[in-house]
């Protein structure tokens, strides 16, 4: 599977450049300035796409190394209850996370890219490990993006955009609330300041 992320009927290409993120509208980009964060999410059916902006004022290189630490990811992400690695092999990690309060098990690749960039930019591509049972999703990938802020490079970007496709067996609610709530949960952590994205 491809990691892709269609907005605007762009499908971004796995080069991972900011050239290939999502285009934030004008009324996007003016409310992250104002409150350091912004979220776009679409629901089809039981497919979700979802998008969220923070700008952190933590450094590049401490987001990317927690982003890298996947096994912290339960004691760092809101909503993820439980993460481990089951395989590490060159810049592949495969992961098994619960999820939710519902504690939705998901089994994940991470195309582990290394260290940031001499810009200070890196992608976290990711994607659904289907060498495993996943009973919970049918479809998942999107990525995480780092880079200094375009608007103030005292500030760090971030980006987390995915698509998750659930089984017929997860409950509408369910769906909903990963749409809605997910992406939000799991980037908290970059608020360092105390305020929530």
């Amino acid at each position: 599977p491809t990691p892709r992320w269609t907005a605007k009927n762009t499908v971004v290409v796995p080069r991972w450049t900011n050239a290939s993120l999502p285009t934030l509208s004008v009324d996007e980009d003016l409310a992250l300035k104002m409150t350091g964060s912004v979220e776009r999410q679409r629901r089809r059916g039981r497919v979700g796409e979802a998008m969220i902006v923070v700008d952190s004022p933590l450094p590049p290189s401490e987001i990317w190394a927690s982003l890298n630490d996947v096994e912290s990811w339960s004691r760092l992400m809101r909503g993820v209850r439980s993460s481990a690695v089951r395989e590490r092999r060159r810049r592949r990690v495969r992961a098994a996370f619960h999820v939710t309060k519902l504690r939705l098990p998901a089994n994940i690749v991470l195309e582990a890219p290394g260290p940031l960039d001499d810009t200070n930019t890196g992608a976290l591509p990711f994607y659904l490990d289907t060498s495993c049972t996943n009973i919970a999703v049918d479809s998942l990938d999107g990525f995480w993006y780092v880079e200094p802020s375009p608007a103030d490079g005292a500030v760090t970007r971030v980006w987390l955009c995915a698509s998750v496709g659930a089984c017929a067996i997860v409950p509408d609610v369910a769906v909903d609330y990963v749409a809605k709530k997910g992406l939000r949960r799991a980037t908290e952590w970059l608020a360092a300041d105390g305020r929530r994205p």
